[in-house]
C-alpha cells in the first residue's frame, strides 16, 4: 500500500463555522504534560493525583504578515468562545483537537505602510 504525502495544511475552527487556514508555522512542536493536585504535607512529604495529561502545540513564525496574523487572532481571541478545534496533518492523517489559547508573542515592524510580525509565537493547549 503506498501512502500519498499529504502538503501540511494547519486550520482553526470556531464551533459551527468553516475551517480557517492558517500558515504553515516554520517551526511546530509540542509538549506532553502533566496536572496534579499535589499538596506538600505538614512532615514535608508529597501527595496528589493525576488529574489531567495534556498536550500544547507551538508555532513558531520567522516573518508573518498582519492580515495572516489578524486570522489567527479573530480565531483564539474570540469574544465569548473559549474552545475551538485545530487540525493539522500528521504521518499523514488529518489530526483534530479541541483547544484553547495560551501565549501568543510576536515583534512588530514595518515595511513601507505595512505591518509585519517577527518571531511570532503562539501556544494552542488541549482541553
Amino acid at each position: 500500500m503506498s501512502t500519498i504525502p499529504m502538503t501540511p495544511v494547519y486550520h482553526l475552527r470556531l464551533p459551527n463555522e468553516s475551517p480557517v487556514i492558517i500558515k504553515n508555522p516554520d517551526d511546530f512542536d509540542f509538549e506532553w504534560y502533566r496536572i496534579t493536585d499535589l499538596n506538600r504535607l505538614a512532615g514535608g512529604d508529597m501527595n496528589g493525583k493525576n488529574v489531567a495529561i495534556k498536550r500544547k502545540w507551538n508555532l513558531r513564525y520567522d516573518v508573518i504578515e498582519h492580515r495572516e496574523l489578524y486570522k489567527i487572532r479573530q480565531v483564539i481571541f474570540h469574544p465569548w468562545l473559549l474552545f475551538y478545534e485545530f487540525s493539522f496533518v500528521e504521518d499523514n492523517i488529518k489530526k483534530f483537537h479541541e483547544i484553547y489559547a495560551g501565549a501568543l508573542k510576536y515583534k512588530k515592524f514595518r515595511t513601507g505602510s505595512l505591518w509585519h510580525y517577527k518571531d511570532a509565537t503562539l501556544s494552542l493547549i488541549e482541553r
